[in-house]
């Protein structure tokens, strides 16, 4: 600009694009503050919130499920228990009565002198010795014979075999529990460690009770206890007693949860009332931009673009007005035609300016992602997602922040970074300064 009168209108043109731009750029950093406080952020926290809570509500649903089923299975096993009790009750005098009947068959073939345990007795195939009475000695053709310290050593099997199964059968409804609480963990760490392997001990117990003394059997009439029959009969008894209190406390707590029955029920209230009002919050988000013909999830999808947008065009109207104080060098503009935005590479505020040029971009940025990481923004009415609409939007998103990377690069650079002293000598030299 070699006449005074063509640097003069130079300055008044940069002095106009830079008034221009403060205004552009004032009404850019309200507007999309203004979208993001209304829209994008309401929306994301709307809609990064809902699966959130709808996961909470289903995991506390399963929670109340498995308590309910717990506390019905722990009833269920407590009654089932009772049945255990009664068949410890009985136990004792069934065996010693079938044990008596063995005998008795033993003592009508050997006679008085004999000795009826040694003897052999016809029995029924499957070993089911009569209930009652006293049959005939010479059994039926289908009966197999057997020694009678045989049958009462299969007749205690047979006991100790039942009561296990009925155990094991109280046991059934904590069983099939698929995620038990830790009270019915304890029940059956209880039934299975302690209470089963006494139980199971009464075998060998009840076979050692019989080979030291024959005659245990007549120890168990009268509502005698198993422990009876000798003194390991006994411990091992007291051990099963000790089991089934330790087992009633645990099924006790167990079945007494109605208290986190309804901790977790509050807390399910709490958690749909709460999604509940994050559906409202969605609603009236769509009713306040009503009169725009787009649902929430299409602005949201949209936004990035018209954010990449923007800042693009700020982008390059810097550029134009760092070419203006390029080709103006050697004038002092930061007199002519003060900016708070664009100013000398050595200003104090340069690094503010770089800042605030910066937020529309961060906005795109922000925007974008958040459109992204929500596949429900690509979904048709019917809830499918297009491949070809995700990729596509994906595309026009990474060409707007690319193209602004750019840019901005290039205006950062220009707005903190001197220019060479040769290239600004010849500019003033160009001006005539």
């Amino acid at each position: 600009m070699p006449e005074p009168t063509d640097r003069e209108r130079g300055i008044n043109a940069y002095a106009a694009e830079v008034r221009n731009f403060h205004r552009f750029f004032t009404v850019v950093l309200i507007g999309l503050l203004a979208l993001h406080m209304l829209l994008l952020r309401p929306f994301v926290q709307v809609r990064g919130a809902m699966p959130v809570i709808a996961a909470r509500i289903t995991d506390t649903e399963q929670q109340v499920t498995a308590t309910e089923e717990a506390e019905k299975a722990a009833t269920a096993a407590a009654g089932a228990l009772m049945q255990f009790r009664r068949a410890m009750q009985a136990g004792p005098e069934e065996l010693g009565r079938v044990v008596g009947n063995l005998v008795t068959r033993g003592r009508e073939v050997v006679g008085p002198g004999g000795d009826p345990y040694k003897t052999s007795i016809r029995l029924p195939k499957e070993g089911a010795p009569p209930a009652s009475g006293t049959p005939s000695v010479s059994g039926t053709p289908s009966d197999e014979s057997i020694s009678v310290e045989e049958a009462i050593r299969q007749q205690i099997g047979r006991q100790v075999e039942a009561l296990s199964l009925s155990l094991d059968a109280a046991m059934d409804p904590l069983r099939s529990l698929k995620d038990p609480p830790p009270e019915i963990q304890d029940a059956l760490k209880v039934a299975q460690e302690d209470l089963g392997r006494n139980v199971l001990a009464l075998n060998e117990v009840l076979r050692d009770a019989f080979a030291n003394a024959p005659s245990f059997w007549q120890k168990l009439n009268g509502g005698a206890t198993f422990g009876a029959a000798s003194p390991r009969a006994l411990e091992v008894t007291r051990s099963i007693n000790q089991s089934l209190r330790a087992l009633d406390s645990r099924l006790g707590s167990a079945s007494a949860m109605r208290s986190r029955q309804q901790v977790l029920q509050a807390r399910l209230a709490a958690l749909q009332a709460t999604q509940h009002e994050l559906g409202d919050r969605l609603a009236a988000l769509g009713t306040r931009l009503g009169w725009i013909p787009l649902s929430p999830e299409e602005w949201i999808r949209l936004f990035p673009i018209l954010a990449g947008v923007v800042a693009l065009t700020v982008l390059f109207r810097l550029r134009r007005i760092l070419h203006y104080r390029k080709a103006l060098g050697g004038v002092d503009l930061d007199l002519t035609a003060p900016s708070w935005i664009v100013g000398s590479p050595t200003s104090p505020g340069r690094w503010w300016a770089v800042l605030l040029i910066a937020l529309p971009l961060i906005e795109t940025v922000y925007a974008s992602y958040n459109a992204m990481v929500d596949p429900g923004l690509s979904a048709s009415i019917l809830g499918d997602s297009s491949v070809l609409t995700i990729v596509g939007f994906w595309a026009i998103y990474a060409a707007l922040i690319g193209g602004a990377i750019i840019q901005f690069y290039a205006v950062a650079r220009g707005l903190v970074v001197a220019p060479p002293k040769r290239a600004e000598a010849q500019a003033r030299r160009a001006t005539g300064g």
